[in-house]
């Protein structure tokens, strides 16, 4: 696993080549989001000219302090489970605001999986259509718990932190019968590799083939798959909350992927 420093250099130079992406949803472990957050406000504004003369160092006292008015810090408080609505509705202030000094104005939030859906939902106008020189960076523990609608309007990276765990020869099979088998045949394997008192955890092992499947996605720019990775996503999340049979969950999410009408 690489380092944080080498992982964010990784991320930093893809935010400088596409610049024109105003969001993005991160995937980050819960340790590394407030050191994350700290290093993308300062590493953005430092490329302002406004700021040119004050060392990175000089910008971050400004963050830490509270004094610099370009930036907006939403962090989870620790007391409670989730993020409501009330405590989002800073971000329209801020972003309707003139900026406090010319240049990028940056607005971070922190454990973007604790919003409400209340909360999500009133973001999702803002996240389609933001200020001009707004940018926008959602941290969330586990992409897979988003919303399709948050992440089609923003542009993902998974900041080399795995939320899930699972048998990773398991979730090598389930991408080699993605790529070669027939509809059919995914029915035998999934009856065949969980027996009537495990089906519960199907939707575990989903979870992780569908995050490992994402980076896949995420690494060789397959719009196509993107898609209907999406609509796998939403149907796992309706089918959880739904208590849908797993079997049936698995067979037919697999035939989204394939882009098969099960």
């Amino acid at each position: 696993m690489q380092s944080f420093d080498q992982e964010y250099e990784k991320l930093k130079d893809l935010l400088h080549a596409q610049q024109s992406a105003p969001v993005w949803l991160i995937e980050v472990a819960e340790s590394l989001q407030t050191p994350l957050s700290l290093k993308l406000f300062v590493d953005m504004l430092f490329q302002d000219q406004h700021l040119h003369g004050f060392s990175q160092d000089k910008i971050q006292n400004l963050i830490t302090q509270g004094v610099c008015g370009n930036i907006l810090w939403i962090k989870k408080n620790s007391d409670k489970q989730e993020i409501n609505l009330e405590e989002v509705e800073s971000v329209f202030k801020f972003a309707s605001q003139k900026p406090f000094f010319p240049g990028r104005r940056i607005i971070i939030i922190e454990y973007f999986d604790a919003l409400n859906r209340f909360a999500v939902n009133s973001l999702l106008k803002l996240l389609e259509e933001p200020p001009a020189e707004l940018y926008i960076y959602l941290l969330t523990r586990n992409i897979g718990e988003i919303y399709p609608t948050i992440c089609s309007r923003s542009s993902l990276y998974y900041f080399n932190s795995t939320t899930l765990s699972t048998d990773d020869s398991l979730v090598d099979e389930m991408l080699t019968l993605l790529s070669t088998s027939p509809i059919e045949k995914i029915h035998q394997f999934v009856t065949s590799k969980f027996d009537k008192d495990n089906k519960k955890s199907i939707f575990k092992h989903l979870d992780y083939f569908l995050y490992k499947l994402s980076r896949h996605i995420f690494e060789t720019h397959q719009s196509h798959l993107s898609d209907r990775w999406l609509e796998a996503q939403k149907f796992l999340r309706e089918a959880k909350e739904t208590h849908l049979d797993p079997i049936h969950t698995f067979v037919y999410i697999f035939g989204v992927l394939k882009g098969l009408k099960p």
